[in-house]
């Protein structure tokens, strides 16, 4: 059973174990991740993605970021 847990510490468990642990310490692709999540069926635009998770980062080809970030998940 999956169990996505929002309120308090984010966590997504298979039959009680955290998967979160092969993600490790990469705050962009759980950002990433978070964002598909709230976002889930609803058509968003790479452009207002990347606005929303890199808000405070400068990429010189931000949607090469943003695929590579998708494949990763």
């Amino acid at each position: 059973m999956v169990k996505i847990y929002t309120l308090g510490d984010f966590d997504i468990r298979i039959d009680d174990k955290s998967i979160l642990q092969s993600i490790g310490n990469q705050q962009r692709l759980m950002k990433l991740f978070k964002y598909f999540l709230t976002f889930n069926g609803k058509k968003v635009l790479p452009e207002n993605i990347i606005e929303d998770i890199c808000e405070e980062e400068n990429f010189k080809e931000p949607l090469k970021m943003l695929r590579t970030q998708i494949s990763r998940l």
